[in-house]
């Protein structure tokens, strides 16, 4: 065998164990000549569909608030066949994607086709982006199918290979299956900061104000908003000066007695116009 052939299957062997799914199966093309000795595509899957949708709060942990949408099911036709509500009932803090799972009691089979369709969003849940990988001879791609409110996406139920005995590429299933749910992202306002009141013990503090002071010089304005019942607070992400002060009368901050600092690390990017997720956090407030 020539030298040129060992190398260009190395380098797909390679690139292929590079594929990595939101789900975190990893993702291969079958190697020219293999056989799939299991194949779960030819029978009908009751299983359902499963979709993982990665939402990552890069710059501040764990996510305060986590957006929350609704995703339908559908036949071509448009019955619907099952409506799943994403929010933190259904994502995974530590791994940080929406696990979702659309029942389907009839089940489907290779080459059937439904609509995965975006009923609705809280606004900070702006689009959301479902990921076609492929391998292919020429490399790995991927195409993007971005969703909006009352925007669908179009599943169609085709072959996918994976690993089956041993790490070897000899299983066949549904994309869409559990064995290999669909992946993609959500993307969110970054028009609105959202902060989170609680208290000492983490219970949710709700009509609760705060002020927010620009710092001297800024031709800043003080902004002063209050609590919802889910003791949130929403600011607009333009009227926030760097290194602004947040107190909140008759309260500590953190367990510190001096006002809490909007410093760059929290919002820098935000200012800057650089920031592209929706920029959320957490306040501990006790009684001073």
């Amino acid at each position: 065998m020539k030298f040129g052939v060992w190398t260009k299957r190395l380098m797909l062997a390679a690139a292929a164990a590079l594929l990595v799914s939101a789900s975190g199966a990893v993702e291969h093309a079958m190697a020219a000549g293999s056989k799939v000795k299991y194949d779960d595509t030819k029978k009908v899957d009751k299983g359902g569909v499963y979709v993982s949708l990665n939402y990552i709060n890069y710059h501040y942990g764990k996510p305060t608030y986590v957006p929350q949408f609704t995703f339908q099911l559908a036949t071509m036709d448009n019955k619907i066949l099952d409506t799943v509500v994403a929010g933190s009932s259904n994502y995974d803090f530590k791994l940080q994607r929406y696990d979702l799972h659309f029942k389907h009691a009839a089940g489907f089979k290779k080459g059937d086709q439904y609509k995965l369709y975006l009923a609705s969003t809280d606004g900070i849940a702006q689009t959301i982006e479902i990921w076609d990988n492929s391998f292919k001879k020429e490399g790995y791609s991927r195409e993007t199918t971005t969703l909006k409110a009352n925007n669908y996406y179009v599943l169609k139920m085709t072959s996918v290979e994976i690993e089956g005995d041993n790490g070897v590429m000899n299983r066949a299933v549904l994309k869409g299956s559990q064995n290999y749910p669909l992946s993609g992202g959500v993307f969110t306002d970054t028009s609105k900061v959202g902060i989170k009141l609680v208290d000492g013990k983490g219970k949710v503090l709700k009509n609760t104000t705060i002020q927010i002071d620009p710092p001297a010089g800024s031709g800043g304005k003080r902004i002063v908003a209050k609590s919802g019942a889910n003791g949130m607070v929403w600011i607009k992400a333009n009227q926030l000066k760097l290194n602004s002060w947040l107190k909140a009368d008759g309260y500590t901050i953190n367990n510190s007695p001096a006002p809490f600092k909007l410093d760059y690390g929290l919002i820098g990017e935000l200012v800057e116009g650089e920031e592209t997720q929706f920029v959320n956090f957490t306040l501990a407030l006790r009684a001073s």
